[in-house]
């Protein structure tokens, strides 16, 4: 997601969440993500790009949505992106869905620059679980690597989503 967003500082970002929810424990754990754009978010890419993750062979589910506002200060989810998590509560196992919001306010000094809206599209207090410095380490690995979202792949299918 960070990457994505330091691709295009300027653009709204949006992407889809892939991983696991356990209803048990009431947990979710995001294990990856895909980016989806850096321009307009029209229906027609939400639902390509949902259709596209659904036919990769992860092992994981789609499991929600990320988005990231273009300017600064704007922290609050767009009314489209309640709109995607509203429709990913219908298609995804289980009926549960969540929106990371990446709050661009605090992207200079917290280790958690995001926001977590439950399927209720409400504001919740999450605890962050990383295991062996997992995010450094993946962000360590990518800083040489380019984030193409699914806009991307339209335009130049050689590339690796």
């Amino acid at each position: 997601m960070m990457l994505h967003l330091s691709e295009h500082p300027t653009n709204a970002v949006h992407g889809i969440l892939l991983g696991n929810y356990q209803p048990d424990s009431n947990a979710v754990e995001v294990m990856d993500v895909l980016p989806v754009c850096h321009n307009i978010l029209t229906k027609p890419l939400i639902d390509m790009s949902l259709r596209a993750a659904d036919a990769l062979d992860t092992g994981m589910g789609i499991i929600g949505w990320y988005s990231a506002n273009a300017r600064v200060g704007d922290e609050d989810p767009s009314p489209v992106s309640f709109r995607v998590l509203e429709n990913l509560k219908r298609i995804v196992d289980g009926g549960y869905a969540c929106l990371i919001m990446l709050n661009n306010t605090k992207m200079e000094n917290e280790i958690e620059p995001y926001d977590f809206y439950d399927v209720n599209s409400e504001k919740v207090s999450i605890a962050l679980d990383i295991e062996d410095g997992g995010i450094t380490a993946k962000a360590t690995y990518k800083l040489e690597e380019h984030c193409y979202d699914f806009e991307d792949l339209l335009e130049d299918t050689s590339i690796d989503w």
